[in-house]
């Protein structure tokens, strides 16, 4: 039952670190859509731009590899959910 415990605790730990992450993902992602969103005002108000288009590439790029972070994060987290709730019923 000890051990089982410890188990729990390294798993909820676990969770907590993931929980973090996906959240700083998420504040990443806000970041970069709202960058996203200047440059295409930007792209609307003004002849385009070479460097314009160009940023604006790189920021869509960025949005793109922040939400494969943020579901690769809610996967890890969706998987760790199932091993803490086996670890559970294991111990009762």
């Amino acid at each position: 039952m000890a051990g089982q415990s410890t188990t729990l605790d390294s798993l909820f730990q676990e969770r907590m670190y993931l929980i973090s992450a996906l959240s700083q993902a998420n504040a990443d992602c806000l970041r970069a859509l709202q960058t996203q969103s200047g440059h295409s005002i930007l792209m609307m108000m003004e002849q385009r731009c070479s460097s314009t288009v160009e940023a604006q590439g790189n920021t869509n790029d960025e949005v793109d590899a922040c939400r494969a972070r943020i579901d690769r994060l809610e996967a890890e987290l969706s998987q760790l959910d199932l091993k803490i709730e086996h670890a559970a019923r294991e111990g009762q």
